[in-house]
């Protein structure tokens, strides 16, 4: 039985008209340096750098984030803030071609437990942005686990647990049209055999749930496990678009995992 794509969501159809105008990232020169910004936001998106500079995670060097908070600027309407959570979506559904609702509302969830910002504003900084773009477009592996964990686990609870999570994530992810058509074919039976095959990957029980660091473990062993339930990394075509709008070199995160150094 076919799987439904979902590309499109009553709740996201509007966000498409949101991506960043390639316009005015191309007027942001390789230096960095948007020369209609206002003196006033252009020294603060210099306080901005050097605070992001010191973030030893991030796998962009000082130009790559100089444009990166120019484009932070774009979105916010050229105000020196944080992004509300629908700019933030309108973001990823129109420029990352991340579609998912599951994957928009995770991703913003994961945004808001990374920052330092008070939880209740909702909203994302600039640094919080550029830690999102560094995991999505040339996360480590590790990264990518980590960040598909905190998307999935819908409860924020610290763990992946079969009726919750995993059958909520997969309700309705096969077209049943197929089975309205075959009176023979159960409609529930594809479903119910890929909770069962994730399951047992897993190792997810009614009883046993997943810890984000058994969940690391089991994405190095098979990396496919990342987007199992939802996807939420960018496809490598979009990546690569994406990342010539703000850089001359071009780096894609790996798909497998390093390879391990046997002992002697």
């Amino acid at each position: 039985m076919p799987r439904k794509v979902g590309k499109t969501n009553p709740n996201t159809s509007s966000l498409s008209q949101g991506a960043v105008d390639c316009c005015a990232l191309k007027d942001i020169s390789r230096c960095g340096i948007c020369e209609d910004l206002s003196a006033t936001t252009r020294n603060a998106i210099l306080n901005l750098i050097k605070q992001v500079e010191r973030q030893k995670r991030l796998h962009f060097n000082k130009t790559e984030l100089s444009i990166l908070l120019h484009m932070c600027v774009e979105i916010t309407g050229r105000e020196v803030r944080d992004m509300t959570l629908d700019e933030l979506k309108t973001f990823l559904y129109g420029t990352l071609d991340i579609t998912n609702p599951f994957s928009l509302d995770g991703l913003c969830r994961a945004c808001m437990q990374n920052s330092r910002h008070n939880p209740i504003k909702k909203t994302v900084g600039p640094v919080d942005f550029v830690h999102l773009l560094s995991v999505l477009l040339r996360g480590t592996l590790s990264e990518r686990a980590e960040l598909a964990f905190r998307i999935v686990d819908l409860d924020s609870d610290g763990f992946i647990r079969r009726n919750v999570e995993v059958r909520r994530l997969l309700h309705d992810t096969f077209d049943v049209s197929v089975a309205a058509q075959n009176p023979e074919i159960d409609p529930d039976e594809p479903v119910r055999d890929t909770i069962n095959y994730l399951c047992e990957k897993l190792q997810c029980t009614l009883t046993q749930s997943i810890s984000i660091d058994r969940f690391k473990a089991l994405a190095y062993e098979h990396p496919w496990i990342v987007e199992s339930l939802l996807p939420c990394i960018p496809s490598e075509i979009t990546n690569l678009m994406f990342q010539t709008l703000f850089s001359t070199q071009i780096k894609l995160p790996s798909l497998e995992a390093p390879p391990k150094i046997g002992s002697k």
